[in-house]
C-alpha cells in the first residue's frame, strides 16, 4: 500500500505556484537546461522576496506530524552544526509542510540569512521528490 501524505490546501497552492514559476523560468531563453534544484531554489527565493517579515512572536506548539532529521541539508546534519539552528530549521520545514511554505519563509526571515538559506536548501531537497511523485516536475 503506498504511503499517502495529506497536506493542507495552502501547501497544495504553494506547490502549484512553484510548478507554474518553474515552467515560466524554463520558458525563458537560456534557462531550458537549468537543473531542477536551481529552478526550485530560484522559485523559493522569489517567494521569499514577496513575503514580508512579520513582527517577532513566540511560535505556537505544533501538533502536526514532524518530519525526520533527514529533512535537514547535509551541512546541518553533522555533529558540529549548532543544535539550536538545526532545531529551528527543522521546525520551519515542518511548518512549511503542515501549514504553507510562505509562512515558513516568513518565520525564517526573523533569523539570520544562514537559517533562510538552510530552509531553502531543505525545502529544495524535500519538494523536488514530492513534485516529481505528483508529476509536477
Amino acid at each position: 500500500m503506498p504511503n499517502v501524505v495529506n497536506f493542507g490546501p495552502d501547501f497544495e497552492r504553494s506547490l502549484t505556484r512553484i510548478k507554474e514559476d518553474i515552467a515560466e523560468q524554463k520558458s525563458i531563453p537560456g534557462n531550458e537546461q537549468m537543473e531542477e534544484r536551481e529552478l526550485m531554489r530560484q522559485s523559493l527565493e522569489k517567494m521569499a522576496a514577496a513575503v514580508a517579515v512579520p513582527p517577532a512572536q513566540e511560535p505556537p506548539a505544533s501538533s502536526a506530524p514532524q518530519a525526520d532529521a533527514s529533512s535537514l541539508p547535509a551541512y546541518l546534519s553533522n555533529a558540529s552544526a549548532d543544535p539550536r539552528v538545526k532545531e529551528e530549521v527543522q521546525r520551519l520545514v515542518n511548518l512549511a509542510f503542515s501549514d504553507h511554505i510562505e509562512k515558513a519563509i516568513s518565520e525564517a526571515k526573523k533569523h539570520p540569512p544562514f537559517v533562510v538559506d538552510a530552509l531553502h536548501d531543505a525545502l529544495v531537497d524535500k519538494l523536488i521528490p514530492e513534485m516529481k511523485r505528483r508529476g509536477m516536475l
